[in-house]
């Protein structure tokens, strides 16, 4: 059976991909594909997970949209893929023309649907989603965290971090890192001895700009794959608020200081943050400067971060939100 991933360019589209591929990668019977950006971290997935990378030469910003979107629909279709999933985002819109009628699968981590998702579903897509009753509801843990699961290795230096026996602060920005954040990582380093705590920062494509920074208080990293499984090891995550990220706090019932990207699509950022409830606390980007408020809330977790816990265990069961492998294998069992 011949499988068309379709999507990337951030780690919130390529990761449950990466999920889907390494599944399937699991099982011999599978051809797979991966439609991407060259360049873009979907192809070095591909390439990693064993998948036949096809370079997408699209782009929403092409002033021959209509000429660029017939050229690569007509590529995709000679491919003869017998089952297309994809991730959201324009890099979606050929693969969904080119599925066959019956054979596409939608992946959407937001609580709504964005445009190209939303053609999927009304060109006759099925959805897996985390969130409302679909019929992929119980499975879409698997595709954001198996291949992570499949893949992971213990990173050294965060591991003898979380040795220490100070309280411990993760702030991560998401696979393209986030400056604003890592000012913030600096602001409150000034704070930690004082208030007992140490600082992990995960950089991204700031971590040259930053480095020089890192001391005994803050320790600093450019990325590290699979962190999600580190998340429960901390007191508190700083964050933006990505579905991935919230999806794998809710996992994990990591209590956590969140700052929504203010420019994100339709204020979705915003939503997915609304889903932690009482297991989370938000600030908005402008407040982020004001350290007073970052050191209350932190102060405010680390004092009822067992209770918070709770909520965000019962926001887990409430959202099905329960990683196991049967999901993929129900999954596999419907597109066979």
């Amino acid at each position: 059976m011949r499988v068309l991933l379709a999507g990337g360019i951030t780690g919130g589209h390529a990761y449950p991909l990466a999920g889907a591929a390494s599944f399937l990668g699991d099982n011999t019977d599978f051809e797979v594909f991966w439609y991407g950006i060259p360049g873009k971290i979907e192809e070095k997935l591909a390439y990693e997970l064993g998948c036949f990378f096809v370079p997408a030469s699209f782009s929403r910003f092409d002033r021959r949209f209509w000429f660029s979107l017939t050229r690569e629909v007509a590529k995709l279709k000679r491919l003869d893929v017998d089952v297309t999933l994809i991730a959201g985002a324009y890099l979606s819109i050929p693969a969904i023309f080119a599925a066959k009628s019956g054979s596409l699968w939608v992946y959407n981590a937001d609580p709504s649907l964005g445009l190209a998702n939303k053609l999927g579903m009304w060109l006759g897509g099925r959805l897996i989603s985390p969130f409302g009753n679909y019929l992929g509801a119980d499975i879409a843990s698997d595709f954001s965290s198996y291949y992570f699961k499949r893949r992971f290795k213990p990173y050294l230096k965060i591991e003898k971090f979380l040795r220490e026996d100070d309280k411990k602060v993760l702030i991560v920005g998401g696979s393209q890192g986030a400056e604003v954040l890592c000012r913030l990582a600096v602001d409150l380093k000034k704070f930690a001895p004082l208030v007992k705590f140490k600082i992990f920062l995960i950089a991204g494509k700031h971590f040259d700009k930053f480095v020089e920074f890192e001391d005994e208080e803050l320790q600093i990293a450019d990325y590290i794959e699979g962190v999600s499984h580190y998340f429960g090891k901390f007191d508190c995550v700083i964050s933006r608020a990505g579905a991935g990220t919230v999806f794998q706090l809710i996992d994990s019932a990591q209590p956590a200081i969140l700052v929504p990207l203010a420019t994100s699509r339709m204020g979705h950022q915003f939503r997915n943050a609304e889903m932690m409830g009482e297991g989370g606390v938000i600030i908005k980007e402008e407040e982020i400067s004001k350290i007073s408020r970052v050191l209350e809330s932190l102060m405010y977790i680390f004092s009822n971060r067992a209770i918070m816990m709770e909520k965000l265990q019962a926001i887990r069961k409430e959202l099905g939100v329960i990683p196991a492998k049967e999901g993929l294998n129900r999954w596999l069992a419907i597109i066979s």
